[in-house]
């Protein structure tokens, strides 16, 4: 008997797109992971301060979510920042109330 599985090991970190964008109450962050290793994802405001940190943990490889809430946020443009052990991606995300 042969069994097959459709896990798929990523070859990569990715930030992918977030949605809805534009949001309201909130977005969820969708990303992947290569190999084992911290993942730190933070929300910056458009004058570059850090207003959230959604994760900051070790990952086993694999596919993630999280979710951000602007519930006590303006409006505006933000970018959510993910870091890891080679580098960083960064996107824009729209909050509108």
């Amino acid at each position: 008997m042969s069994t097959t599985s459709n896990f798929v090991v990523p070859n990569t970190v990715t930030l992918h797109r977030a949605f809805p964008n534009p949001f309201n109450p909130f977005s969820k962050v969708p990303y992947t992971v290569d190999i084992g290793q911290n993942i730190n994802i933070s929300v910056y405001d458009i004058r570059g301060r850090q207003i959230d940190n959604l994760v900051n943990h070790y990952h086993a490889p694999g596919n993630y979510m999280t979710s951000f809430y602007g519930n006590n946020i303006s409006s505006g443009i933000y970018f959510v920042t993910l870091k890891h052990k080679d580098g960083m991606q960064t996107q824009k995300i729209v909050y509108t109330k």
